[in-house]
């Protein structure tokens, strides 16, 4: 299941977040994701079980001008990875960002290695280059 991001989950995700360094992040990282939730908490996401023990998540944030969205911090526990889970939260975000209707462009800033999970997502990608991908 899929819901809004809660204070409470804070202490969760910092502890997935570390157990994903150093593949897939840095370990200075964490304090990025500190500040970036604090600010951004209404647009970020959180996929849980059946107990609503938190899995991992992935956020959105729109620019300014409305026309272009970032999708972020898309990081899940080491042990559920490559079963859905990633998918079903990063096209939560795009259907966010459809809802808002200005925007145009998605970017997705990504490593070498997340890169490969978002060339296997059914998403509205035209094209995916390491770092942007355009929104239909």
């Amino acid at each position: 299941m899929i819901r809004p991001y809660q204070e409470k989950d804070l202490p969760s995700l910092v502890n997935i977040l570390i157990l994903n360094t150093p593949k897939y992040f840095n370990i200075d990282e964490v304090e990025d994701f500190k500040r970036h939730i604090d600010i951004h908490a209404s647009d970020y996401f959180v996929v849980v079980d059946e107990s609503d023990t938190v899995l991992g998540g992935s956020g959105y944030l729109i620019t300014e001008d409305t026309r272009t969205a970032h999708i972020s911090w898309i990081f899940f526990d080491p042990k559920i990875q490559r079963k859905g889970y990633g998918s079903v939260a990063v096209n939560h975000c795009i259907d966010c960002i459809k809802e808002n209707g200005s925007v145009s462009q998605v970017i997705v800033l990504t490593s070498q290695l997340a890169y490969l999970f978002l060339r296997l997502l059914d998403s509205p990608f035209k094209q995916l280059k390491k770092i942007i991908g355009d929104l239909d």
